[in-house]
């Protein structure tokens, strides 16, 4: 529609007292036409505003919608997100843990994410050397100190570990093996196509007790483990009448962090049950507090 009105808009310029003649060269572009219009007197000039302003007008209407493009943003091969870690402290800035890569991040609300697998160099056993070490089953930033992050990894076949990073991801070190993770599918004696994982919501954190936060973490089949030393060192919680007690989600009472409630798989029987910790900085044991019939909780849902 623009292109319609534009010779006309021009004819009637040219006509406005010669205006073309006495400025050879003046622009035929929307802004060269106004100010031909502005400085020279014309009969017609108010009717050559009214229609340069339709020509703008439909210029606006004919705006097109911009073009979206998507690229590989990693590690070739594919392979899914299991869990999601956002920063407390900044906001927009998220830890997306995967199972064959183990770390994007983003801090704009996930419109950019940018692949982290950067080994620190205080790390002196070689994460990350191994495929795998690729696979993060958790990931979450501390609620107590900056830009320190919390992950445990591994796969199936083993390697992994407890990983801490002390600048948002940037690089990682793995500070303990105290137990397997496991960041893909599961393997037998559990259900054969590798589901429920043991990935997701599988640390919980306590920042209001003593120097650093107590780590809460479910491994794949060796139950609850508990840290005070940011991970160096652990302590078992036993999770009763389960062997191995696989543990599928964990969470912490949002009103007392002294509780802490885990789900669990049952590989004899294929039921799921729900342990409550109670005193859970000092517990030694876990107690029963639900079991079948309910949903099965696959996945990590708790």
């Amino acid at each position: 529609m623009a292109n319609t009105w534009m010779p006309i808009v021009q004819f009637l310029v040219r006509r406005c007292s010669h205006a073309q003649r006495r400025e050879p060269g003046t622009q035929t572009s929307p802004r060269g036409l106004l100010i031909s219009l502005r400085k020279h007197y014309c009969p017609v000039r108010g009717l050559c505003i009214v229609l340069f302003g339709v020509m703008l007008a439909s210029q606006a209407w004919a705006v097109q919608p911009p073009t979206y493009t998507f690229a590989p943003s990693g590690k070739d091969g594919g392979g899914c997100m299991v869990s999601v870690a956002p920063d407390p402290f900044i906001p927009g800035r998220v830890i997306c843990g995967g199972d064959s890569w183990p770390f994007h991040l983003t801090t704009n609300y996930g419109r950019l994410m940018i692949p982290i697998c950067v080994r620190d160099p205080g790390d002196k056993d070689g994460l990350f050397d191994s495929a795998n070490d690729m696979g993060a089953a958790a990931t979450r930033f501390s609620r107590k100190t900056t830009n320190l992050v919390y992950s445990a990894t591994g796969e199936i076949s083993g390697g992994g570990g407890f990983l801490l990073s002390t600048n948002a991801g940037s690089t990682w070190m793995r500070v303990s093996t105290p137990a397997k993770f496991v960041g893909d599918n599961d393997a037998p004696p559990l259900v054969t196509q590798g589901h429920p994982r043991s990935v997701g919501n599988m640390i919980a954190l306590d920042p209001s007790s003593g120097p650093n936060e107590i780590i809460y973490v479910g491994t794949y089949s060796n139950g609850v483990i508990r840290s005070t030393s940011g991970g160096t060192a652990w302590t078992a919680i036993t999770i009763p009448a389960l062997t191995p007690p696989y543990v599928r989600g964990l969470a912490m009472d949002d009103l007392d962090p002294t509780v802490v409630y885990v789900a669990c798989y049952n590989a004899s029987n294929g039921n799921d049950s729900v342990y409550v910790i109670s005193n859970a900085p000092s517990a030694s044991n876990a107690i029963l507090v639900s079991q079948p019939p309910f949903p099965r909780l696959r996945n990590s849902l708790l």
